[in-house]
């Protein structure tokens, strides 16, 4: 049993606190770090009794707080379980370099069971270097992230919200969670689906978003008023025409949809081309490569919902559809090409309207050489020039006079 000084407990507030300590046996890299084993270990060897374990489920009758730039913790496939009266607000706070993440089907969930707090409610914060991978956050009231890596997370909790610079990717939001709040922009959003929440995305910053998938939820979106910003999401399946709007302030709020296009012509090497909205304004001109091909680098907005706000009170509300676009293409020797009638969105049948898609945008095509068939040809003679041999002569009419 290793007992490691950087791991205390403070039995006034209620809090297991792990802090790197010069000369401890862990916690000093990830190669040699703390694990929830170690907390277990020392509440053993102090007799604390506030921290159990089962096989690999861990059970915490305290808040757990991870600490310090200089420390470090790992751990993976396990089952941590906060239960009974814990008085912090915060059940969870990771501020160290923390690492929770593992390869085989077996997630490391994090669990509030029955728990009663003072205050706010259970909190779950995760900042500095946080990395997750195939991790569950369950039955939070509030998860914070600030910073750090979630990778392959499922997150089933009341509040869960972005609140700095992360990466965020491949995210499962079961029935009965409340969404994902943007306080923030993230470095990266991709791969997130929220299915059957009560609100599907929490809007009060600007963000690009991509491969969001809002499924049956109440609200695909809430807009929160007292802000001005610009959302877009980008190859993303939501409803726009599905939000409401809280708040007694003032802002101006945009939300476009965007779908990235691929665009493939053949016989189109190197021809111009561009593409229009369906009130015949151009989005973007460009030249397609030696193969006909234009893949556009920013991607096109179809729909774009745009509010206003003064005092909470809604005073403008725009919903602009920009599909179906035409493309044209043209090149010397060739016929010009018109492609109408191109929509990025797909149709719902069940919902009777247009929803994001999820897939490129692909447009594909084929330009045909002139073809002239019973053609008339008009124009001035000018130097007329008659050849060819006479092979039969026939002279018609009648004598008028004889000169002898």
């Amino acid at each position: 049993m290793a007992v490691c000084s950087g791991i205390t407990y403070d039995s006034g507030n209620n809090i297991i606190t792990v802090e790197f300590v010069s000369g401890d046996v862990h916690g000093d890299s990830f190669n040699n770090p703390y694990t929830f084993q170690d907390i277990y270990d020392t509440d053993q060897d102090e007799g604390w009794g506030v921290f159990s374990k089962y096989v690999n489920t861990y059970i915490s009758n305290a808040a757990i707080y991870i600490n310090g730039v200089d420390t470090y913790f790992v751990d993976g496939a396990f089952l941590l379980i906060f239960e009974g009266y814990i008085s912090e607000n915060y059940l969870f706070i990771s501020e160290g370099n923390t690492k929770i993440e593992d390869s085989r089907r077996e997630p490391a969930i994090i669990k509030v069971g029955v728990v009663t707090t003072d205050g706010f409610g259970t909190r779950a914060l995760c900042g500095n270097n946080f990395y997750s991978k195939n991790i569950q956050f369950v039955g939070f009231g509030f998860l914070y992230m600030y910073a750090g890596t979630y990778d392959n997370i499922v997150i089933n909790g009341s509040n869960n919200q972005i609140r700095g610079s992360v990466i965020i990717r491949n995210v499962f939001m079961p029935k009965g969670a409340d969404g994902l709040s943007i306080l923030s922009q993230p470095d990266t959003l991709e791969n997130i689906n929220i299915i059957e929440n009560n609100r599907g995305l929490d809007l009060y910053k600007g963000a690009t978003i991509e491969g969001i998938n809002l499924k049956d939820c109440d609200n695909d979106f809430r807009f929160r008023t007292g802000n001005t910003f610009d959302i877009y999401l980008v190859n993303s399946r939501g409803d726009i025409t599905s939000y409401d709007i809280q708040g007694t302030s003032t802002g101006i709020m945009t939300l476009s949809l965007q779908n990235r296009f691929q665009i493939y012509i053949e016989n189109a090497a190197n021809a111009s081309a561009t593409l229009k909205d369906q009130n015949g304004n151009e989005i973007i001109s460009g030249t397609l490569d030696s193969e006909g091909k234009w893949l556009l680098t920013d991607p096109v907005t179809w729909v774009q919902r745009y509010l206003e706000t003064s005092g909470g009170e809604l005073v403008e509300n725009q919903l602009n559809y920009y599909e179906p676009f035409t493309l044209e293409v043209k090149k010397a020797g060739y016929q010009d090409l018109t492609i109408p009638n191109i929509y990025s969105s797909i149709y719902d049948s069940e919902k009777d309207k247009r929803t994001g898609s999820l897939e490129d945008t692909v447009v594909e095509g084929q330009m045909a050489k002139p073809q002239y068939i019973n053609s008339t040809i008009h124009g001035k003679i000018t130097t007329p020039v008659i050849e060819g041999t006479i092979d039969k002569q026939k002279v018609k009419g009648s004598i008028t006079s004889i000169k002898i």
